[in-house]
């Protein structure tokens, strides 16, 4: 029988350390980052700490199991630049099965060697108990006990990772290509992990829709494995593509630049921070002369909300934002990176660098940028400025995505157009607002039958908005919401928008309502989530909606009789008077 786990709330008291320096002589500043279930705190900074640091910090943690660990890393610095670490880690089995633990952990330094102790006292609260985070539990309950090789040929690795191993795979009815990202459960030994799957699939869902963000197309789960399906993207990497052409000219990077910000704009909007933008996570979906670039690995991407600060440091050394060094960082950090992929294009190397991660993060907090060298004195200016305001140290005046895309250099020459890029969610209204009423209910009922996974990333962003906790959008929050993402509408355009959403017609747009209307059209399109909602007006089974029918259905939407003449009209194709199910498909696939 699997050894049994508890899950609940953990208060972790961070009391104090010890012998952490060995030189007393030099003033130096203290804090201490406490991590633990995909959550970070940072402690408040200790100044001018000697040999005992003491804090008496409580930090709360939800979603906590036995099984997790608590990691400690204490920086001390001099300066912004100049600092020295050194971590701990708890394991959590004692402090979750008896309530409590108060321990007094060794700590050590960047070469594993003892240096000091941290003084630590918890208190555990339980929830639940399970069988473990991969035993006996479904890490994806929605797709489990699924046979993914019942629908797929599995052919050639092309892929491997720490977890998992990525297969080239032909769908079996098509003979369309694909890759499968086969992730061993084995090898997730905390929640942590298996929290940092279902939040990779969750986002997956959630940005699904872009043109340049790997599709998910398809999740399977057995007692060994999750498969994650997505586009096969056989050009190789744009790392790759970088060394293997030295450099790029300005008109070849600024055509990929647009491409990578607009995804960096798309995640911003529909409130998701990535968190790992390099090269070597864009990948070229053939080997074509202007192969289409997608944009893959979300594994350490986040939901946020406006504001929202992070404290752990994520991502390649080479590609982080000073504020991620500091441990105090938003999304404005995705741009940074932008900004050094922009650089090593123009030029094939990075801007900050050296022998290890320290003198990395050295030349990020300090370097000048250098635009003497070769080619730089080649490059144009307006380039080399739409560089300098995505690498600005400064967050609050770095350049936004939206910024960095109506840059002049990033338009020059017609390439790009000044018009505003829209937030899907809002383009995803518009559309909604142009539906017939048939139309918007049935959207509704897809919505409601949408699995939890598909469907969290839009629950996120309705909790953002509706400011009030009142569990309805009005006019005014929506336009906040706008407001807040760089998007202004006029005061009657988004009164429309909402009331055209409002199909109960209570003056607000609830959560379905909401849901329906947002959701990405690929999600309307299926065939199985197309049956059900049509089946919802056809009462009688017999394939076709009828005029009786629709009536009954939409009673309580205020509809009159020549409404749904009108619905009917525009949808049957045939003129039978009755819409059967391929007009039906044919109206929600209408774009």
């Amino acid at each position: 029988m699997a050894a049994k786990f508890v899950e609940g709330t953990l208060d972790v008291t961070l009391k104090s350390a010890s012998d952490l320096r060995e030189d007393m002589s030099v003033k130096l500043d203290a804090y201490c980052v406490v991590s633990c279930a995909s959550t970070a705190h940072r402690s408040n900074t200790v100044t001018d700490a000697g040999k005992t640091m003491n804090w008496e910090q409580t930090f709360h943690f939800d979603k906590v199991a036995s099984t997790s660990v608590l990691k400690l890393e204490s920086s001390m610095r001099r300066t912004p630049s100049d600092r020295s670490s050194c971590a701990c880690k708890i394991p959590l089995t004692r402090a979750c099965t008896s309530g409590s633990d108060e321990v007094c952990v060794p700590v050590l330094d960047k070469k594993g060697k003892p240096i000091g102790e941290t003084h630590v006292s918890m208190t555990f609260k339980a929830t639940s108990m399970a069988d473990g985070p991969t035993k006996g539990n479904w890490i994806l309950p929605t797709y489990a006990n699924k046979d993914c090789w019942k629908d797929y040929e599995q052919g050639k690795v092309v892929g491997k990772g720490s977890f998992g191993t990525t297969y080239l795979v032909t769908k079996k009815d098509t003979q369309e290509q694909y890759a499968v990202k086969v992730i061993s459960k084995r090898k997730l030994t905390t929640m942590e992990e298996v929290e940092d799957i279902q939040r990779e699939v969750r986002i997956m869902h959630h940005l699904a829709g872009h043109p340049n963000v790997v599709q998910l197309k398809n999740v399977y789960e057995d007692k060994s494995y999750v498969y994650l399906v997505m586009d096969a993207c056989m050009g190789g990497e744009l790392f790759d593509a970088i060394v293997e052409r030295g450099t790029y000219s300005e008109k070849d990077a600024r055509a990929l630049m647009r491409t990578i910000v607009s995804v960096v704009a798309h995640c911003h909007d529909m409130g998701v921070i990535h968190r790992d933008l390099k090269p070597e996570n864009f990948l070229l979906l053939d080997k074509s002369a202007n192969p289409v670039l997608k944009s893959i690995d979300f594994g350490l991407s986040s939901f946020y909300q406006e504001g929202q600060v992070f404290h752990d440091i994520v991502g390649s050394p080479f590609y982080v934002a000073p504020e991620v060094v500091r441990r105090s960082y938003g999304k404005e950090a995705d741009i940074w990176s932008c900004g050094v992929i922009l650089y090593i294009l123009l030029c094939g190397y990075p801007p900050f660098h050296g022998d290890n991660e320290t003198k990395i993060f050295e030349a990020i907090m300090n370097k000048s940028l250098d635009f003497q060298s070769d080619p730089w004195p080649k490059v144009s200016e307006p380039a080399k400025e739409c560089i300098r305001r995505m690498l600005d140290r400064n967050p609050k005046t770095r350049a936004s995505a939206q910024q960095t895309l109506e840059h002049e250099w990033m338009r020059e020459n017609g390439v790009a157009t000044e018009k505003r890029l829209e937030m899907e969610v809002l383009t995803s209204m518009k559309k909604f607002s142009a539906g017939n009423r048939l139309k918007k209910e049935a959207a509704k009922i897809i919505a409601a039958n949408l699995p939890t996974d598909e469907i969290c990333g839009l629950r996120e962003m309705f909790i953002a908005i509706d400011v009030d906790h009142s569990g309805s959008i009005t006019a005014e929050e929506f336009a906040n919401a706008l407001r807040m993402k760089g998007n202004s509408l006029p005061e009657d355009e988004v009164q429309r928008l909402v009331s055209n959403a409002d199909v109960d017609g209570d003056g607000t747009c609830d959560y379905e309502e909401f849901l329906a209307a947002t959701i990405n059209q690929s999600k309307l399109e299926r065939e199985d989530r197309l049956k059900i909602a049509f089946e919802h007006f056809d009462l009688d089974h017999d394939g076709s909606i009828t005029h009786d029918e629709l009536m009954q259905s939409l009673a309580n939407l205020g509809i009159n009789d020549a409404g749904i003449k009108e619905i009917i009209a525009d949808v049957d194709r045939d003129g039978n008077g009755q819409i059967d199910y391929n007009e039906f498909c044919l109206m929600m696939r209408n774009l």
